[in-house]
């Protein structure tokens, strides 16, 4: 039997060279130990990321953060046990609330907070882990396009649109999370550059010259 190695208890010179000899994704595994670590981790090895992509389905989450030196970091968080299909090569970079103790949303902030991540370059969402999840979005401050895929749950995808459309300018829907036309217009009047709706999976969909006049965005 191993003794644990109190890492988290060396001197705090001791602990520079062993922050700054850890791979990116260690030091994001660390960060998720406790608050205590997150804090080290922010402190001895300051991460810096330019922009990640996220996609939420339903029982998992899967960030790709792109750091400022050009490299690329896959993160994969799982709500129960870690699939058989899941890739050997990435299972050490594959979380689950077993392993860290937290949930979806808290994973992701905790992620956010120790890459200093305010920027999202893609967002999927395929399903909702959890509702309060949209709160920590409120956190994004730029989002270049936002997807919002036929099955995801109406009302994560209405929460998440109302949160997001502030920040981002492209915004392509495959379900409309909107009880009335009037609802529909009012989103048509925010600061849209581009907007994509996949007819195909809403037939009965139909885009009026009244929505047009709402909006000068690209159809």
């Amino acid at each position: 039997m191993t003794t644990p190695f109190p890492l988290l208890r060396l001197p705090r010179l001791a602990l520079i060279p062993v922050f700054q000899q850890m791979e990116t994704s260690d030091v994001i595994a660390v960060s998720l130990l406790s608050r205590k670590a997150n804090y080290l981790s922010k402190i001895f090895r300051k991460l810096c990321s330019s922009s990640m992509n996220l996609l939420v389905g339903k029982d998992h989450l899967y960030i790709t953060v792109y750091l400022s030196n050009g490299k690329s970091v896959p993160l994969y968080f799982y709500t129960k046990g870690v699939p058989h299909l899941v890739n050997v090569m990435f299972q050490e970079k594959t979380f689950t609330h077993e392993n860290t103790g937290l949930t979806a949303t808290q994973w992701f902030e905790r992620v956010l907070d120790v890459t200093n991540c305010e920027s999202i370059g893609q967002l999927d969402l395929c399903g909702s882990p959890q509702l309060e999840m949209c709160d920590t979005f409120g956190q994004v401050t730029k989002l270049h396009k936002l997807i919002i895929i036929f099955g995801c749950s109406y009302n994560f995808a209405k929460k998440s649109l109302e949160i997001l459309s502030a920040v981002t300018t492209e915004i392509s829907l495959s379900q409309i999370p909107f009880e009335t036309r009037e609802e529909f217009q009012t989103f048509l009047k925010s600061n849209l550059k581009y907007l994509n709706i996949e007819t195909s999976t809403f037939p009965k969909f139909k885009f009026t010259l009244d929505d047009h006049e709402c909006t000068e965005i690209e159809s």
